[in-house]
Formats: C-alpha cells, sequence, structure tokens
C-alpha cells in the first residue's frame, strides 16, 4: 500500500533572502511522498529566478501579477492532488521529520486535522511577541482524537487562526469549499474557523515541527498608517463573512465559539487608529450587542491595569 501523498503549498513574494531555505526544508523531508507547489505572486526581486534553478523538483507557478496571498493559496489547493494539505510560508521553515510524525498522527486515528507547535525565528527582537505564544501543551494533550464538544472546548483557549500550524485533510477543504478570501490581509481570520466548522476531529503532536519568522517587512509586522487602513477594509470584510457563518450555524457550542471569533475581531476595529468616521462603520454590525461591547471595554481596562 502507497504512503498517502502530503501536498505542501508555499506562496512566494520577493522573499529571495530566505526561499531557498524554506525550499530546502521541505526537499530534505525524511517523508518521500510529497506534492511541493510553489506560486510565486509576481515577486520583483531575484526570487523567479531563484525557484526556476529546480527544475522538476516542485510544481512552479509564476504569477505575472501581485494577486495577494489569499488568491495565491488557493490558486495552490486547484493544483493539489495529496491526501493531505499542508501550508508553508516561503520565508518559515519546517523541521526534517515533520511530514513523516504529521502523517503517522493522521493515520493512526484517521483525523480531519493535524495540531502541532512552532518556534519564533525572530529576525529582529520585537518584545511584544512571545516567543512560546505557538505552544499548545498547556491545552492539548498527544493521542487523543478530540470530536464534538470536546474539540470546541479545547479551541477556546488554543485557537490560532494560521493555517502553516495545521495538516488538513484536502477533502475537508474541497467538500466544504473552504477557500481564502482573496483581495484582502489577514484572510487566514476566515478560513481557518470556516475549517474548524467543517472539522470533525482533531489530533495534536507536541512538537515543535515548525519554524516562523517574524520580520520587520512581513504583513504580521506592518504596523504603517496605510496597513491600518488597510487592516481595518479587510477585518471588516471578514467580520461580515463571520455573521453570515454565525447565523448558518445550529451547534450551540460553534456558535458560541464563532460569536467569540466576531468579538475579538470586533475589539480589534475598535482599536485601529483609523479615521473617526471608518470606525462608526462598526454600527451596521447588529449581532454585536451594547453589552458585549460593555463586556468587551470591561475586558480591556482588566488588561490595562493587570
Amino acid at each position: 500500500m502507497s504512503e498517502p501523498v502530503v501536498s505542501v503549498i508555499i506562496p512566494t513574494y520577493n522573499v529571495e533572502r530566505y526561499v531557498e531555505e524554506c525550499l530546502a526544508s521541505i526537499m530534505s523531508q525524511t517523508y518521500e511522498s510529497i506534492e511541493l507547489i510553489v506560486i510565486d505572486d509576481g515577486s520583483t526581486d531575484t526570487t523567479p529566478y531563484l525557484l526556476k534553478q529546480h527544475p522538476g523538483d516542485f510544481h512552479l507557478i509564476l504569477n505575472q501579477e501581485n494577486k495577494k496571498q489569499g488568491a495565491v493559496r488557493n490558486e495552490g489547493l486547484a493544483q493539489a492532488t495529496g491526501k493531505y494539505i499542508l501550508f508553508v510560508d516561503a520565508d518559515d521553515l519546517i523541521v526534517p521529520e515533520a511530514v513523516q510524525v504529521l502523517v503517522a498522527a493522521a493515520e493512526r486515528d484517521q483525523a480531519d486535522l493535524v495540531r502541532f507547535n512552532a518556534d519564533v525565528i525572530q529576525q529582529h527582537l520585537l518584545p511584544d511577541m512571545a516567543v512560546n505564544q505557538y505552544n499548545f501543551s498547556h491545552v492539548l494533550e498527544e493521542e487523543v482524537l478530540y470530536t464534538g464538544k470536546q474539540l470546541w472546548s479545547v479551541l477556546r483557549k488554543s485557537y490560532h487562526p494560521s493555517p502553516c500550524l495545521y495538516m488538513t485533510k484536502r477533502a475537508v477543504l474541497t467538500e466544504g469549499n473552504v477557500r481564502f478570501p482573496e483581495g484582502i490581509i489577514h484572510e487566514d481570520e476566515w478560513f481557518t474557523l470556516k475549517l474548524f466548522t467543517l472539522v470533525e476531529s482533531m489530533v495534536y503532536v507536541n512538537q515543535a515541527l515548525y519554524q516562523r519568522r517574524y520580520r520587520l517587512a512581513s504583513t504580521m509586522t506592518d504596523r504603517s498608517n496605510l496597513q491600518k487602513l488597510r487592516s481595518f477594509e479587510s477585518y471588516r470584510e471578514i467580520l461580515h463573512r463571520m455573521t453570515e457563518l454565525y447565523h448558518d450555524l445550529e451547534q450551540p457550542a460553534e456558535r458560541k465559539f464563532v460569536k467569540r471569533q466576531m468579538l475579538s475581531i470586533y475589539s480589534g476595529l475598535e482599536q485601529l487608529e483609523v479615521p473617526a468616521e471608518r470606525r462608526q462603520e462598526l454600527r451596521e454590525f447588529k449581532e454585536i450587542t451594547l453589552v458585549d461591547r460593555l463586556l468587551l471595554d470591561v475586558r480591556r481596562l482588566k488588561q490595562r491595569w493587570l
């Protein structure tokens, strides 16, 4: 019986300093049945040239125009044929045994999704980013198949929107038509939340299999005024999508979790430094009640004084 194929999807954009190291971490995996799909999103540096130096090593798509990460990841999903999907950002790394460990965990319990830990590579010291934020062992246990209410219960204290922290059955994504929003940033917030409303079982590997790099020039760390406005517009669209999902769900545990994420996004929107008239647009979200807003205010006060 042949091993299940894992499709590893890597979007690239102006990552000439990091992409070779990233690719090497995939191509040196101890697990052999890997389909590597690399999609360049119109890079203006030497990234396309570097990618072309690996003929036959992976499926390469070169876009002429910049479509943003959501659209590029969707292209990768459309090309993927593996049983499992693993996303890797082009400036990040995975350890040599990562895919082998993840497949073993998934196949053992036939889980829809496998979670794992990550280490942080800090290109510049950013004091407000905790280096242990991707260790979930305080909530999750190995060799436990999380389903139903137990799954939603552990997600409350361990959820993270990055799709790079999960390996997922491709069938869950295709049958549920789970895709990234295109043309916005922070698209992970919607994709991963939607994914978890379709996942029926999850297992956890208590190992740091992923190495996540923080850079001052990346989307995660850009705090310019323009980026704040882009964040506001993107999160506003995501919140619209979440409210629609909230109304479509029937299970109380799912609705409660989605509402929790809605409040998290709403709170972030309220605190973004954008013109006052833009913040007034938040009143259109009737699902966020006056009581919700008061509770958010109390929570922020506690955080400020504790």
